[in-house]
């Protein structure tokens, strides 16, 4: 998939195993990422971020039109915000609106915030996924969802047979919540995904085939 990958440079020496270490999974796997900026300078940002720092190449207009040409060139886009900044919040805004797939990654215990709730988990969308994650669960969840919005852009239509009872709710849910019965058919098939741990467990396995799940 092609994937945009972001992260904050501040704080970065001290999360850069967990930021390379996401950085170069996708790559493994075989993923594109649209702006590898990670990658092209990996030795800049460890040892010599001043660099960076007296460049016309590196000015804000300049990261700027090419983080969000990167961006509209990705099907799904990674944040990991455990440090957030502006880039990544402008980003995420922007995807959710484009109703492209979003996965927000914190460490999991070092995310401060002051409040109980960070700002972002107030949004309601199918589209968003936030979930904390170490150095032994960050491969599983990345699958996980990756495999979850594979060619999520396409759009199926099929003929579906109910009874009376749920159609009845269908139209009551349609007067009163103000839904159509698609909204509803699929926040039901939503919920169920999000609740089943042996969807999840076949969706983080990269060589099981849903045919033989039983």
């Amino acid at each position: 998939m092609k994937i945009y990958f972001g992260c904050s440079t501040s704080q970065f020496l001290k999360y850069q195993e967990y930021y390379l270490a996401i950085r170069d999974f996708l790559v493994e796997e075989g993923h594109i990422l649209t702006r590898d900026w990670l990658g092209i300078y990996r030795d800049a940002l460890l040892n010599h971020p001043e660099k960076l720092l007296i460049s016309s190449d590196h000015g804000p207009e300049k990261v700027y039109q090419l983080a969000t040409k990167a961006f509209y060139e990705a099907e799904v886009l990674i944040a990991e915000d455990t440090v957030s900044s502006f880039s990544n919040g402008h980003l995420m805004t922007l995807a959710l609106q484009r109703k492209m797939p979003v996965l927000v990654l914190h460490i999991q215990g070092k995310k401060k915030t002051y409040l109980k709730k960070s700002f972002i988990q107030g949004i309601k969308s199918d589209y968003l996924e936030i979930k904390q994650y170490d150095l032994s669960t960050y491969k599983q969840i990345i699958r996980t969802f990756l495999k979850k919005y594979e060619d999520s852009f396409i759009r199926h239509r099929f003929h579906l047979v109910i009874d009376e009872v749920e159609r009845k709710y269908l139209d009551w849910a349609q007067f009163n919540r103000k839904k159509s019965r698609t909204q509803m058919i699929r926040e039901g098939i939503r919920k169920l995904m999000t609740e089943d741990e042996a969807y999840d467990n076949y969706l983080s396995n990269p060589n099981k085939s849903f045919r033989n799940e039983n």
